[in-house]
């Protein structure tokens, strides 16, 4: 069975739960202010009581029974039934603040563990003098509800003496009990059990009745392996199973049609669920009914407890933020010391202590994969800074890298620098989960880039210059994706680049369009992969990886599953200087003169998670006339969007037009072409969607303050957006087209980003209109999933 919580729906309540408990919280501290404020008891009832209805809505059954014993104490509190006023209040306080950390756990975790609020559930009920709860009571293991068999079915599965066989049973099952209650020859005496179950489960078939015997068959199959102890307990759930068959006896083949007990049924699961080793049918029942979930063990409940009585969002905030800063005051040392004549490494020491305190700090935080990440740079800089070896720019490179990837996933967590939009001043999150989020949302804008750089260098007739980035870019989406790690994915990156290096870089012929066709493959099966990661990050994609490696191997390369596992390793402890120089020497790039210097690095402005257009696209083209349309529903989404998002434009170009200083308004355009470009992608309008690219890659730059936002960008954008209804006019009536203007306003939108005034001027393409988009028809989507 699969889980039954719905964590969407707790999404959108969840919001409005935290805006209630702060309610309820300032209305207990009026209490604790003002004894005579007993109106503020009631305020705070009414704000629970929405909690817990809310809670049951969407059943999650722990935190709605937290939100329930905290009613029934300001209930009780109203009343006066409470002995320790200060103490009750003062517990609803502590109740009220863990309640939305536990719905963030829950969310997070996608599980949802009352035995972790147990303890306080149990503070809540004796300080109004009610008996604690305990482990079986929160016990909620996925009860069977089998439909009742029909007269048909029944007089089928009925045997020709039922009385007789029913009676020989239940005397059989008596039997084994008196002797398992003597401890006398217990083997013989399970053995008559399982023989007793087995015969029930057979003669009841698909009935409600029949999960009893399934179950209790498991456990004698538990009891004779050993893994469940014969006790006074058992036995005593072994004779009101024999109950069960006193009624079938007496009810004949209808009785089979009435499900057992719930509290027998969970009872006998519940001995299933606390076997340490269970058998194999022990496991299948385990699994079908979700005793893991149900009661999980200690180990995981002590775990979520801490990670419960930790840290809130404000407080990680200001830790993440603190860490933010501290990297950014190592990497302007490092700065200091790429741009110094580099003969006094030992300089490199004032980076050891803040290194190890970031460590340190991570680990407290339990970030695991950040902290390995800068375990590993420490030992580099220790061996720099002791002599051991040289600091030349491929290893200061990798060290600036990794610092790099640890900012910006700190930051991830953070939150964005611009508070004041509403899309990105959502709380940060401390679940490892989300950290891989935003690293697999960083390899999917890259692989982007990737197909964008191939289909630039096919459309400018093969001309390399335009692939000279994409190995080193490569190679990024590699070290990243072996971080989190996807270790498989990484491998394929690798060897997808090797074939770009080899045969598209150094080979001087043109590659066929075959090869060109696997490449797309490729690196389409990777970025599916990814892209079903993001939206599920339990989902298995292996089918994806395997239509990638298999291109790869019509291309001649073989991905080693190891390799980079050994290039970027994962580390429980600080590298020895030796250990780490031989990491460093198996991280050695293929091709160095490809990869940017350090000094340009760290000068650079240039956002590491939004890098610029590295080439300009030639023209603009629709879809290939022949390609699969687009959903009818999607479409109208689309254009109902597009109209919201020329709004937006409106609205805020011509504030950003009086004042260029202004942050805010510069974002929120930023962010309506960002729409109109994904949207536009999704659907298919590819000429508005990559206009909106070449503004938003603009807008970037400006961003980054690495772009004057003079006039000549002013004018540009209120041109882009003169032209905008007509494209989606285009779009709406099945009619795009390639277009000389919007070609040339994309191409002065590229030339202004990498800091030209005017771009070359062009005529129109008239040769080969169609390599492009054949590529792209090629890299839309594999072959066969």
């Amino acid at each position: 069975m699969g889980d039954r919580h719905d964590y969407v729906a707790l999404e959108w309540v969840k919001g409005e739960i935290a805006e209630t408990l702060k309610q309820a919280h300032h209305a207990i501290e009026t209490r604790l202010d003002d004894p005579q404020a007993t109106h503020a008891l009631s305020e705070c009832l009414a704000c629970i009581h929405q909690v817990h209805g809310s809670l049951q809505m969407v059943e999650f059954y722990g935190a709605a029974l937290l939100a329930e014993e905290m009613e029934q104490l300001v209930i009780a509190l109203q009343e006066g039934r409470v002995s320790h006023l200060d103490e009750a209040l003062h517990l609803m306080l502590q109740a009220l603040g863990q309640l939305p950390i536990y719905l963030d756990r829950v969310q997070g975790a996608r599980r949802d563990l009352p035995l972790v609020v147990l303890p306080l559930i149990n503070d809540l009920r004796s300080a109004r003098g009610e008996s604690l709860l305990s482990e079986t009571s929160l016990f909620s293991p996925q009860l069977p509800d089998l439909p009742p068999l029909s007269e048909d079915t029944l007089a089928l599965l009925e045997p020709a003496e039922l009385p007789s066989v029913l009676r020989k049973l239940r005397q059989m099952l008596q039997m084994a009990l008196v002797g398992l209650l003597r401890e006398q020859d217990d083997d013989t005496h399970l053995g008559y059990l399982a023989k007793v179950f087995s015969r029930l489960e057979s003669l009841c078939g698909n009935a409600p009745l029949s999960p009893l015997w399934q179950v209790t068959s498991a456990l004698v199959e538990g009891m004779r392996g050993g893994a469940i102890a014969n006790s006074p307990a058992l036995r005593s759930l072994f004779k009101q199973a024999d109950k069960e068959l006193k009624r079938l006896l007496e009810q004949g083949m209808h009785g089979v049609n009435q499900p057992p007990p719930a509290e027998l049924f969970k009872s006998l699961l519940f001995y299933i669920a606390k076997a340490e080793h269970p058998t194999g049918q022990m496991l299948t029942m385990k699994d079908r009914y979700g005793l893991d979930d149900a009661l999980p063990d200690s180990a995981m409940v002590d775990e979520e407890r801490a990670r419960l009585a930790g840290p809130d969002r404000d407080a990680m905030r200001s830790v993440l933020a603190a860490l933010c800063e501290e990297l950014v005051r190592v990497k302007e040392r490092l700065d200091l010391f790429v741009r110094s004549d580099r003969q006094h490494a030992s300089d490199l020491e004032s980076l050891l202590a803040p290194l190890r305190q970031i460590a340190d700090t991570l680990a407290v935080l339990g970030f695991g994969q950040p902290r390995k990440v800068i375990i590993d740079q420490l030992a580099v800089v220790l061996s720099l800074a002791q002599g051991q070896r040289e600091p030349d720019d491929a290893i200061l490179m990798d060290v600036a890298g990794a610092l790099l990837y640890v900012e910006a996933t700190l930051a991830g967590m953070v939150g964005t620098v611009e508070p004041e939009s509403q899309e990105d001043s959502r709380l940060p999150t401390t679940d490892l989960t989300q950290i891989h989020q935003i690293v697999i949302k960083e390899a999917r804008i890259c692989l982007q880039q990737a197909k964008d750089m191939i289909v630039d260098y096919i459309d400018a007739d093969w001309d390399r210059q335009h692939l000279q980035p994409l190995p080193a870019l490569l190679t990024q989406v590699r070290g990243a994706l072996a971080m989190i790690p996807l270790s498989r994915a990484a491998s394929l990156i690798e060897t997808c680049n090797h074939f770009i290096r080899e045969h598209l870089l150094l080979d001087p012929g043109q590659p066929g369009w075959q090869k060109l066709d696997s490449l797309a493959d490729v690196i389409t099966s990777l970025e599916y992969y990814l892209e079903r990661l993001s939206d599920d990050p339990q989902a298995l994609g292996e089918q994806l990886l395997d239509i990638a490696e298999k291109s790869l191997a019509s291309l001649g390369f073989y991905p080693n599953e190891h390799s980079s596992e050994q290039q970027v390793p994962v580390l429980d402890d600080v590298l020895s200087p030796g250990e780490a120089q031989l990491m460093q020497q198996r991280q050695e790039r293929d091709a160095p003169a490809i990869v940017q210097t350090l000094a340009d690095v760290l000068a650079s402005p240039v956002s590491a998670l939004n890098p610029p257009a590295l080439s300009t696209p030639g023209s603009l083209l629709p879809p290939p006339s022949g390609e699969e349309p687009v959903d009818d529903e999607l479409r109208e989404v689309f254009l109902e969007e597009t109209d919201e998002v020329l709004e937006v434009l409106r609205e805020y170009l011509p504030r950003w037009s009086i004042n260029p200083d202004n942050r805010s308004a510069l974002s929120e355009l930023r962010r309506a072409f960002h729409t109109l470009k994904g949207s536009g992608r999704m659907v298919r309008a590819l000429v508005l969607g990559e206009l909106a690219w070449a503004m938003e890659n603009l807008l970037n730059r400006v961003l980054e303050h690495s772009v004057e936002p003079g006039a000549t960008v002013q004018q540009l954008l209120g041109d882009v957006l003169n032209l905008l209804p007509e494209l989606v006019a285009e779009y709406a009536a099945n009619a795009q087209r390639q277009r000389y203007d919007v070609d040339q306003l994309a191409a002065r939108a590229h030339a202004l980003a990498k800091g030209r005034n005017r771009p070359a001027t062009k005529t129109p393409r008239t040769s080969r209109p169609s390599t492009r988009c054949c590529w792209r028809s090629f890299a839309k989507k594999p072959k066969a999933i």
